[in-house]
């Protein structure tokens, strides 16, 4: 893959590979859930807590389909950390980490374009 902008995050939860990272309180963490302030994705080897996280925030990276996607569809993490695709929610903003560029099943490591930003319900 070939990110434009990796940075190193504190570890203050496990980050486990190939996942949406989120911001939470003294660093990052994997993401539970589409409403977490959205870091980026991680890398292949994750980090455990209290280590360095290296997390792509902007580009091409890879990450873990949570559930059957298409290239082209903008995908939030779900429960685990795992790209689905986002579906707008009335009076919730989702926060979005990027769009899927190839068809994927669950649990397939597919390509994502790294672009946070937000969609509101």
């Amino acid at each position: 893959m070939n990110p434009l902008l990796i940075k190193s995050h504190y570890a203050a939860e496990e980050v486990k590979p190939y996942r949406v990272v989120a911001f939470v309180s003294g660093g990052v963490a994997t993401a539970n859930g589409a409403t977490q302030p959205v870091a980026g994705v991680s890398e292949s080897l994750g980090c455990n807590p209290g280590g360095m996280a290296d997390v792509i925030q902007v580009g091409l990276a890879e990450i873990e389909a949570g559930s059957s996607l298409a290239a082209g569809d903008p995908v939030v993490a779900d429960t685990t950390g795992r790209a689905v695709k986002a579906a707008a929610v009335a009076g919730q903003a989702l926060h979005v980490v990027g769009f899927i560029q190839s068809d994927a099943a669950e649990g397939d490591i597919v390509p994502v374009l790294v672009s946070p930003s937000l969609l509101a319900g």
